[in-house]
């Protein structure tokens, strides 16, 4: 039996799934948040960590609350 902790999904995957499932682009997503395409592809590799606010701005151009883009559970 596996636990939760072995089920968790890095943030950066979690936010590539849902900007794929969103139909956006590298390019589109990184406009809508005001960084560069380069910084959002880094954040979906697990190479960078974001602000508060910048996690915000994902949230926002993805249509769901930060809290969603936290929780494992809601993929």
């Amino acid at each position: 039996m596996s636990n939760r902790q072995d089920q968790e999904v890095p943030l950066g995957e979690r936010l590539r799934r849902l900007r794929k499932a969103r139909g956006l682009t590298l390019a589109q997503l990184a406009e809508r948040v005001g960084r560069s395409e380069s910084y959002i592809s880094r954040l979906e590799r697990g190479q960078v960590n974001p602000s508060l606010s910048t996690l915000k701005g994902i949230a926002d151009a993805l249509g769901r609350p930060v809290v969603q883009l936290l929780d494992d559970e809601v993929l």
